[in-house]
């Protein structure tokens, strides 16, 4: 109980002075030289939050499992933008997020609804480069070789790539503490293991109605509502060092946050 009270009092004092710098903080990273990943870190810091309340709101395992799930992979991408700031030293990676990724998302999205329609209309191979064009005019000077580049350079924001890249000896940093390196890995494995509950798997099924009893799932969930705000904070922190890096008034409010107790 002292643990979870302990995380309970840090997470809201780090959700206070974020709230307090909220507007300041927004107009600082339009000016940023990084402005992508200043950006990315701002607004999954406020999604990550509010998956974070619906979780602690919830009284249900199962419902609060799934977002969890959905909160660890906010998590794992964002910490990856803010490490590849922190060893490369520029905007690439926020860049090739808003950029590279989102172009990504249209393709995926589109290959999707064309595979639909040729399902519905009986034609085959209906995903094709010709009527992916079709739907997706930009494209239309692009060669299939620029189509593959990409993806290729969208594909290091897939699950697998952050947790190859965050667990490498490319990115010894000293911000890159033992206690942060035990939360990700453990937002590794619990990823994993809460993939089922995504997916409306038999072993999520197997957890809630055979597995677990009322003790072991108030247990449980008092555990999610807990990681979940030590999800939110997490993130909240490093947009509060990105932002230390150019400007000396978030250097001591960073030390404010991380030496709460």
């Amino acid at each position: 109980m002292k643990e979870e009270y302990s995380e309970n009092k840090r997470y809201k004092n780090t959700k206070k002075v974020f709230e307090e710098n909220f507007d300041e903080i927004e107009k600082l990273i339009e000016k940023s030289t990084y402005k992508n990943t200043g950006k990315a870190l701002f607004r999954f810091a406020q999604k990550i939050d509010k998956i974070s309340i619906f979780i602690s709101q919830s009284n249900d395992l199962y419902i609060s499992r799934i977002l969890l799930r959905s909160l660890l992979e906010h998590e794992i991408v964002a910490y990856y933008i803010w490490t590849k700031y922190i060893n490369d030293e520029n905007d690439e990676c926020g860049t090739h997020y808003y950029i590279d990724y989102f172009v990504h998302e249209q393709l995926k999205r589109e290959r999707y609804n064309l595979r639909i329609e040729g399902i519905e209309k009986g034609i085959k191979n209906n995903d094709n480069t010709e009527n992916l064009k079709a739907k997706l005019p930009f494209l239309n000077d692009a060669t299939e070789q620029d189509i593959q580049r990409v993806h290729a350079v969208a594909n290091q924001f897939e699950i697998k790539k952050n947790a190859e890249y965050l667990n490498s000896e490319n990115h010894k940093i000293s911000s890159f503490s033992d206690i942060n390196k035990k939360v990700i890995l453990d937002a590794l494995i619990k990823y994993n293991i809460l993939s089922s509950y995504i997916h409306g798997g038999t072993s999520s099924e197997l957890d809630i109605f055979e597995k677990l009893n009322d003790g072991d799932k108030e247990k449980a969930l008092k555990s999610v509502k807990n990681f979940g705000m030590i999800g939110a904070r997490f993130i909240m922190e490093q947009l509060i060092m990105f932002l230390a890096d150019e400007h000396p008034k978030y250097v001591e409010l960073i030390k404010q946050v991380t030496s709460y107790k």
